[in-house]
């Protein structure tokens, strides 16, 4: 919680070791993630961070005259397709991130939004989903993972609707996720794979 990055970093700034260090969660998003991930020649999502809906207090149409607006909808649809997600920029996790399937469903999860920065990504239709678990940005754990469970029953075994990892992919995901750790400076992580095409 946001609530704790000012105690966090007095105590790192006094020589305690915090994991993660809080100092790099300014920069850490779910956009500057992607790209960084683009930029280590990991495959992502194609990816539009939108303006946010509503301004905060203070802020004016002067204040943004850097926004191309209106917002070209119609040239984001066709770019990404639907269905699409929709997430806040920051924070991990699922919390408020809306499937939407039509321009109608995605203009009514964008008024909602309010001030929040969104991000707007491409829907990966995945035939294995895997969840790694990173520790000393060196140990990694896969695990086979859906996203469509309910929380307590997310971990699956290997079935026919998700075939169980080669050890190929076991190492070829750990190593990307290392690199991952290792750029964003992380000591413990997960990171979530969407294999599509043999391709995480």
């Amino acid at each position: 919680m946001a609530c704790y990055q000012p105690v966090l970093k007095l105590a790192a700034l006094s020589g305690t070791r915090v994991v993660n260090n809080p100092f790099w969660r300014i920069a850490d998003d779910k956009f500057f993630d992607a790209a960084l991930a683009e930029r280590l020649g990991i495959h992502v999502p194609r990816t539009f961070v939108l303006p946010s809906h509503s301004w905060g207090e203070g802020v004016t149409s002067e204040s943004l005259t850097n926004l191309a607006l209106p917002i070209d909808w119609q040239r984001i649809a066709d770019e990404l397709g639907f269905p699409m997600y929709l997430k806040p920029h920051c924070c991990g996790g699922w919390g408020d991130v809306h499937r939407v399937s039509s321009l109608e469903e995605l203009f009514g999860a964008y008024d909602r939004s309010g001030c929040e920065t969104m991000p707007l990504q491409e829907e990966i239709a995945w035939t294995q989903y895997v969840r790694c678990i990173v520790v000393g940005r060196e140990e990694v754990l896969p695990a086979l993972w859906d996203p469509r469970r309910w929380h307590y029953d997310r971990y699956v075994c290997a079935d026919e609707s998700m075939p169980p990892l080669a050890r190929e992919q076991v190492d070829e995901l750990s190593g990307l996720s290392r690199k991952l750790c290792r750029a964003l400076g992380y000591d413990m992580n997960t990171i979530e794979w969407a294999i599509r095409g043999g391709v995480p």
